[in-house]
């Protein structure tokens, strides 16, 4: 996988592992170029710039923290849903339809409670009530 690879809503990731891959690879290019600017970096490169070449090199470190930090955001967000969508869709969920994920959250609701003996209070047994009428009256 290249550093020039770009995942974003247009391309996304073929994989979680795949994300997972760009976003170390990027973390790291990420304190390699805040090293860079902090004069830090390997060999601070910038030390060698003076007056305006030296603005024009801050100025691409600078865009360039942005681009890894604006698609390290979207790795993050992607590989979260993905993994909501893969756990729901184990737990045989459709992530997408809100009425099912109710129903499986009322249906575990009941579940724990009569596996666990537990007694839910009127104020929980009318949620539950309230779910179930709603999703067979709607």
């Amino acid at each position: 996988m290249s550093n020039r690879e770009l995942f974003s809503r247009r391309n996304p990731p073929p994989s979680i592992e795949r994300a997972a891959e760009r976003k170390s690879k990027l973390i790291t290019l990420l304190q390699k170029l805040e090293g860079d600017l902090s004069g830090k970096g390997s060999g601070s490169p910038g030390k060698g710039f003076w007056g305006e070449e030296l603005l024009r090199w801050r100025q691409s470190v600078v865009a360039a923290k942005r681009h890894v930090e604006r698609e390290l955001r979207f790795l993050n967000d992607w590989i979260k849903q993905k993994r909501i969508s893969e756990t729901a869709k184990t737990a045989g969920v459709d992530p997408s339809d809100p009425r099912s994920m109710i129903a499986a959250a009322q249906s575990a609701i009941w579940a724990i409670a009569k596996r666990g003996g537990i007694e839910l209070l009127p104020e929980e047994k009318d949620l539950a009530t309230a779910l179930q009428h709603y999703l067979h009256h709607k």
